[in-house]
């Protein structure tokens, strides 16, 4: 099973290589900044999905807002002074 995922993720690692040569040949500064500016805020968005949850929760709990646990099971509160 790992010999056949393997492949295709070599398939893809070589698309996306053939297809980043493509775009410098054929319009250079717009690839570029594809991959410099593009793909890491793709991936930043990515660890934002997953993380950004949590940290919202750590923020508001240690605000006052919000109770309970942070997977979806928040109690929300006014916070009295």
């Amino acid at each position: 099973m790992g010999y056949i995922a393997g492949i295709f993720f070599v398939g893809h690692i070589v698309g996306a290589v053939i297809l980043l040569l493509y775009g410098l040949v054929t319009d250079p500064i717009a690839t570029i900044l594809f991959v410099v500016v593009g793909i890491p805020a793709a991936l930043l968005m990515v660890f934002l999905f997953f993380t950004g949850r949590y940290w919202l929760f750590r923020l508001l709990h240690r605000l006052g807002y919000v109770d309970g646990d942070w997977d979806g099971c928040w109690d929300w509160h006014l916070r009295e002074k």
